[in-house]
This record gives C-alpha cells, structure tokens and sequence, in this order.
C-alpha cells in the first residue's frame, strides 16, 4: 500500500558542539518526528546513566570502531521502529563516514522513504566555545578539543549522496532561523511516495 505520507529519514551531520542535538529536537518537533540519539544508545550499549562521562577509563573502549558500529546499528534499529510505527525519523549522530549514512540512507531506502542528510556547521571557534562553556556542566555529550580534532580528520564529505539529499546549516545564527530555513528546504521533500 501507499507509505505514510510526509516520512522521511533525516540524519544529521557534523562535529561535536555543531547544535545537531538542538537543531534534530526541534526537527522532530516540526515533523512530528521521533528522536534517535547516538550519545544516549551508546551509553544505553555501554551500560552507563545519560549524564555520566564515557571519558572515563573503564569505557574508553566505548568510542572503539566496533562499539561505534554497534551504537549505529542500534540507531537504525530504532529508527525503523519509529518509521514502522509512522512517523518521520531524525537521526542525531554525527554521520562522519559514507559507510555509517550508507545504512541510514538504506533505512529510507528499505521503508520507501526520502533521506536527508543535514550538515550542521559552525566556525571552529565557535565549536570549542561551546565545548568549552559546556565542560562545565555535565551533559549527555562528552566531547573536547581531542574529539573535535579527531572529527576533522576522519571527516569523509558526502560525496557519496546525491546534491539534493544534503542540506548544510550553519548553527551560529538564532535557532528559529536555522529551523525555519531547513523546515523550507525539508517542505520540498516529495509528500509521499511515488508522486516524484
């Protein structure tokens, strides 16, 4: 039969500190969509409370490749719950290598669904800023000048995907313009499948 109407698989990209956990909230809002974060299922995976650090060293292997690849399977897993269940998915992780947007893009593949990947951008400075005033309090990510470094050389760009299914957002502006201008870049998203 015909899929939902309005569905899609949106992923978001980008370094730690970009804004991608505010900018995929208020997504979801606006799609009325769920959330599926990569911060929380891993420390769900790892068998650690949301706010306690993942630095610490008895989970230092929490970050490892395989346990990566665990936590995005996990995410997709999630992610196709919620697409089954009807509602639009976005997916807060940070999408650094074609191989992990491969299986979120396969996710809206498999379920007829259209995918966007959504690249949220933000000056280094502005980066290690907020990295910085958030060490500060504990919060469900952990991430400093060593992550943001180690995201900006393992960085694959999207080449893979089609132009259209990549949407780039710089995140220093007021979060009601950010989420207005992606909500009108979202709205040309065919309505529902088939009708391209």
């Amino acid at each position: 039969g015909p899929g939902p109407a309005a569905s899609v698989v949106v992923a978001l990209g980008g370094p730690s500190a970009s804004g991608k956990s505010t900018v995929a909230c208020r997504l979801a809002e606006h799609l009325g969509g769920a959330v599926v974060c990569a911060d929380r299922t891993r420390k769900h995976l790892a068998g650690v409370a949301a706010r306690d650090s993942l630095a610490d060293a008895p989970f230092s292997g929490a970050y490892s490749e395989e346990h990566t690849r665990r936590t995005y399977d996990e995410l997709i897993r999630r992610g196709r719950a919620a697409l089954r269940s009807g509602r639009p998915v976005v997916l807060d992780a940070s999408f650094r290598s074609a191989e992990l947007r491969r299986a979120a893009r396969q996710l809206a593949q498999s379920e007829g669904v259209p995918f966007r990947l959504v690249l949220c951008e933000a000056p280094r400075e502005t980066l290690l800023q907020r990295l910085a005033a958030r060490a500060d309090r504990a919060t469900v990510s952990d991430a400093g000048e060593e992550l943001l470094d180690d995201f900006v050389s393992s960085w694959q760009p999207p080449e893979e995907l089609p132009g259209e299914e990549v949407l780039r957002v710089d995140t220093t502006g007021p979060i009601g313009e950010v989420e207005r201008r992606l909500a009108e870049q979202l709205a040309l998203v065919p309505r529902a499948v088939g009708t391209e």
